[in-house]
């Protein structure tokens, strides 16, 4: 299901991450993105300046 409806999202407007809050079920804000990942990467032991697409694999 979750396939079919980002399918219907045309790909030139398929920006940032889809990453669904625990908390709310619902998508995170950016400034809440960004909170969590502060604390991901300050936890993680990750460098200060890494983003979060920095640690995915990316299909060609």
């Amino acid at each position: 299901m979750a396939l079919e409806e980002i399918e219907r999202i045309p790909v030139e407007a398929r920006t940032g991450p889809i990453i669904v809050s625990e908390r709310t079920s619902l998508l995170y804000t950016q400034r809440q993105f960004e909170r969590m990942w502060k604390r991901v990467r300050t936890e993680g032991s990750c460098p200060p300046n890494s983003g979060a697409t920095d640690f995915t694999q990316r299909r060609h």
